[in-house]
């Protein structure tokens, strides 16, 4: 009983001082940012709802709200109209599914916030393994590549292999189907490797009868 009282009042503790230092609350935000918050603005946040009740267009980063950031940045710097915002640099911003309002919400190029309220890619795009950027689908094979997900999402069993999209080992590109076919070889190599075990078994077998 006397532990679990001490979990309880340890991650308590570890709440307040994430709240108060301001560390990370999203995971999926990763941001450099340099400068105050808004001004006149003294609450911490948990998510961008509570900064939107008092700032239109505003953020919770770090426990804090901040301005978002313009497209325009030499006409209108931010979206808010408040003094003392800041700029904000992303980095690794959105992931592939999280929840969006619209699609500034998500953060990386040939992305979109879908009917569901999903971050999700462009038409022609594929998300990559990390689930952080969406990259154009390879639709020939040989075709340049950087992730194995480029590959897949137009042949099945192939994979991305010094920046080129190839088919798996065992099997080869059937140009007449278009798709990695597994090679004849594939099947036969089991069969041999299956008939060599009862081989090796059925006389251990019988000695032990």
């Amino acid at each position: 009983l006397h532990t679990m009282k001490s979990l309880i009042i340890f991650c308590f503790l570890s709440v307040l001082m994430r709240l108060i230092t301001g560390e990370e609350l999203l995971d999926d935000y990763k941001l450099q940012i340099s400068g105050p918050s808004l001004q006149n603005l003294s609450m911490v946040c948990a998510n961008n709802e509570q900064c939107n009740a008092q700032f239109k267009d505003s953020l919770c980063l770090s426990g804090k709200c901040y301005c978002r950031k313009s497209e325009n940045l030499d006409t209108v710097p931010f979206l808010c109209t408040l003094d003392n915002a800041i700029n904000i640099t992303t980095k690794n911003f959105g992931v592939i599914g999280r929840k969006c309002k619209d699609d500034a919400d998500c953060g990386f190029e040939n992305s979109h916030c879908n009917k569901t309220h999903q971050c999700y890619c462009n038409s022609g795009f594929t998300e990559d393994t990390g689930k952080h950027k969406c990259l154009k689908v390879v639709k020939n094979i040989n075709g340049s590549c950087e992730d194995n997900m480029q590959c897949l999402a137009s042949f099945l069993h192939s994979t991305c292999k010094d920046n080129r999209c190839n088919c798996e080992n065992r099997y080869y590109f059937d140009q007449t189907l278009n798709q990695c076919a597994l090679s004849s070889g594939a099947d036969s190599t089991f069969s041999i490797s299956a008939t060599t075990i009862i081989f090796l078994v059925f006389p251990l077998l019988i000695c032990f009868q």
